[in-house]
């Protein structure tokens, strides 16, 4: 290689060096500007503080969404068998 080509290569690269920087403090100050608005968002709503316990049952109940569907369903269905049986015994009281 002769000194002209290397001269031209680190040329290159400082070019591109150059402007990797200026791309990563945009990318800084975008970031920065970023946190400071989801600063200023998250300071506007009032802390709500939830228990320990609580957190924990959201867990499961998360892990558990197909297990209490069913059991809803379940319950669903014997409210509504119970509820005929109520009123099926209104009925006969009433008459």
């Amino acid at each position: 290689m002769s000194l002209l080509n290397i001269m031209k290569i680190i040329s290159r690269y400082n070019t591109l060096r150059l402007e990797e920087l200026k791309l990563k403090l945009e990318m800084y100050k975008t970031i920065k500007d970023l946190n400071a608005s989801m600063k200023k968002t998250r300071d506007s709503f009032p802390f709500l503080k939830i228990p320990e316990r609580a957190k924990r049952q959201e867990i499961v109940k998360r892990e558990n969404v197909g297990e209490t569907e069913i059991r809803k369903k379940i319950f669903d269905e014997d409210l509504e068998s119970q509820l005929k049986s109520i009123q099926e015994k209104l009925r006969l009281i009433g008459r």
